[in-house]
């Protein structure tokens, strides 16, 4: 008598050790606990910057680029020191401004600009390019002062909690929430791109970045981590 083939194709996998295409190796994570800092928010916000730049001197409608809106900073930015007002500048287009003139750029068919404004020594700072925030802000001297840096000057976000995301299938076998490495006078920032555009499947991506005393940066290729497959079929632009 003939015996099914799909039984026997399943068990000769399993004797041979093998694992089908589909499925995820098991992965374990290495959970962190999250800094705890914050970021005060009120005096922008008091000026109705957030509504609208024209908070701002009029100087700053004069520069080659202005700024579109004005958004308040999150918490992971509060290891920043000095600990000065911080507002977001960003300017979304569908056109190329030059990432030269921005703190970093996230490209997709609408791009968004991101650099940042400070109020400090009684007068409001443009901070628009990675030279400018670490000409401000170093020499970075402790861990959260690299973890808030790292984030400012990126954009790549911190993630925590991913062992209780089950929709999630796995690329690695190890995965590490959020951390900070002291490594040779530096710091090691583990954060995240979580940037979405395209069509999927949408990898999310770790990327360790380097944080020197004077407010150098060194930023590893990334490494794709997980992907939900339910957006595998869903488009972003």
């Amino acid at each position: 008598m003939r015996r099914p083939l799909l039984p026997c194709l399943l068990g000769f996998l399993w004797l041979a050790g093998c694992s089908l295409p589909w499925s995820t190796p098991s992965t374990t994570i290495v959970e962190a606990t999250p800094p705890a800092l914050s970021v005060d928010n009120s005096f922008f916000e008091s000026r109705g910057c957030f509504d609208s730049p024209d908070c701002l001197p009029e100087s700053f409608n004069l520069i080659d680029i202005p700024i579109e809106t004005l958004e308040p900073a999150d918490e992971s930015l509060g290891g920043l020191s000095p600990a000065v007002p911080l507002a977001v500048a960003a300017n979304n287009s569908a056109f190329f401004l030059g990432d030269e003139n921005f703190t970093y750029a996230k490209h997709c068919l609408l791009s968004r600009y991101t650099r940042y404004i400070v109020y400090a020594g009684g007068e409001y700072q443009m901070l628009a390019t990675r030279a400018d925030l670490a000409g401000f802000y170093a020499p970075i001297d402790t861990p959260e002062e690299a973890y808030s840096f790292a984030i400012a000057a990126t954009g790549l976000r911190p993630l925590y909690d991913i062992a209780e995301d089950t929709s999630i299938a796995f690329e690695l076998k190890l995965v590490e929430d959020t951390h900070v490495d002291a490594a040779d006078g530096a710091f090691v920032v583990h954060l995240y791109d979580t940037f979405m555009c395209g069509c999927g499947p949408h990898y999310v991506d770790l990327v360790d970045v380097t944080v020197y005393t004077d407010g150098g940066l060194g930023i590893a290729a990334p490494v794709a981590v997980y992907r939900n497959p339910e957006l595998d079929n869903v488009c972003a632009d």
